[in-house]
């Protein structure tokens, strides 16, 4: 008997949010209707985490072999703790530098580690394969940790296929001159979004208060760099700090170590409690200033990439954005670092220094690309009827094709090269 509404694990105590049940529903429609390979967006701050441990849990209950990739060892154990938080039969594996518990039925690992030759040999049955922040599994090491899973399940004559589920908050790849690059090549269909926007409108998320600066950041890459971290520049960012963020929990993004030290310098300069973390400091070091922050001890918490991705303050309610790129991942998941609510916490302010070259879009649509495209169409999706006409966004080489079946995802037959039946998300279909 198949369940009237599917149930997600939850810590004890806690009950999913509307999106993170919805998104279940979602991801179970589409199994049952033929899509094995599934992206879902999320908005950071929004509860994904949770939502990946119940998915785990839930699929321990079925009988399934988890596999769960991320690619920074502060995302393994985080989720590790999560995952262990949830009741369920047995306790997670990790699998990490020195930790190799490759025989659990969930193990969460970083792809690093888990690429590894003698890893991949011992990696055993796994039917599901869940990716964290999934905008990195067009690279090399995720897809040598699928081919293993694949072929052992071909050894051990297993024919039904995985469920491949990616997670993120930026589902779009960026390449050096600001073309997107999507992830179609390793998932067939996005089959649930849930965007900031949608997040702040729910009060999932708080909601970002911002004031851009013209600072003269136009120009080349490097150029705007150049700029924003020139010792005056500084300057103009600390004062603004004591104006308009003197008693919040403010982050700050650099463009380098370097441009990092000399922020908080200048924060320093004009009285606030200022210090910088980076990835080659010591672990006790960045330990004790993130404490600090944490406990109101400092006022500003300055770096370039630690504190952007898979960090997690949700005190913070101040950001001062001083790092310009053209990437739209990096906009967004600075902003994000702000977003997440916290008792007491009504709004964040965001100081965005860039000179408006930052994409802080709330409501940005994936992107599932399998190549460089210089301008990504807006197109919402909406239901589409069999026996309807389609292009795919950004897949011209297919052709035309029929709608066969449109649910939560749509099964398309294309004329075009490689034609046959494919399943896709609505957002990629145009008429």
């Amino acid at each position: 008997m198949s369940e009237a509404v599917p149930v997600l694990p939850m810590r004890p105590g806690f009950v999913p949010r509307r999106w993170q049940q919805e998104c279940l529903c979602a991801v179970r429609t589409a199994w049952l209707e033929g899509c094995s390979r599934q992206l879902v967006a999320v908005a950071t701050g929004s509860g994904k985490g949770d939502f990946i441990a119940g998915m785990a849990r839930r699929a321990e209950a079925g009988g399934s072999r988890v596999l769960i990739l991320v690619h920074l060892e502060s995302l393994v154990s985080d989720l590790y703790q999560r995952i262990g938080a949830v009741r369920g039969r047995t306790r997670p594996g990790m699998v990490m530098a020195g930790a190799n518990d490759l025989g659990a039925e969930i193990v969460v690992a970083s792809v690093q580690s888990m690429r590894q030759p003698e890893r991949l040999r011992g990696i055993g049955r796994r039917d599901v394969v869940i990716i964290d922040e999934a905008h990195h599994a067009v690279a090399d090491g995720y897809g040598d940790v699928l081919r293993a899973v694949l072929a052992y399940r071909v050894e051990i004559g297993i024919n039904k296929p995985i469920l491949s589920l990616g997670l993120t908050a930026t589902p779009y790849r960026a390449g050096s001159g600001g073309e997107t690059e999507g992830l179609g090549d390793v998932y067939d269909a996005l089959v649930y979004s849930y965007t900031m926007a949608q997040g702040i409108a729910d009060g999932v998320l708080v909601a970002p208060q911002l004031t851009r600066y013209d600072i003269q950041t136009a120009g080349s890459a490097g150029e705007a760099v150049k700029r924003i971290s020139s010792p005056e520049i500084c300057d103009v960012v600390a004062a603004q700090w004591r104006e308009k963020l003197t008693g919040r929990h403010t982050l700050a993004f650099g463009v380098d170590r370097k441009h990092a030290e000399e922020l908080a310098a200048a924060v320093r300069r004009q009285g606030g409690r200022a210090q910088a973390v980076d990835g080659g400091m010591g672990w006790q070091v960045v330990q004790e200033r993130l404490r600090l922050f944490r406990e109101g001890k400092l006022d500003v918490l300055a770096s370039c990439d630690l504190i952007r991705e898979g960090f997690d303050m949700p005190v913070a309610d101040a950001l001062m954005i001083c790092r310009p790129s053209d990437s739209p991942i990096v906009g967004i998941q600075m902003l994000g670092r702000g977003l997440r609510t916290h008792p007491g916490k009504r709004d964040c302010l965001v100081l965005d220094f860039t000179g408006g070259r930052m994409d802080l879009d709330l409501d940005r649509t994936a992107d599932l690309a399998t190549n460089a495209v210089e301008e990504d169409v807006v197109v919402k999706p909406r239901p589409l009827a069999v026996g309807e006409t389609v292009v795919h966004r950004h897949r011209g080489e297919l052709g035309l094709g029929v709608v066969l079946a449109s649910g939560v995802v749509v099964r398309v037959a294309w004329e075009g090269e490689g034609a046959g039946e494919r399943v896709h998300g609505a957002i990629e279909l145009v008429r």
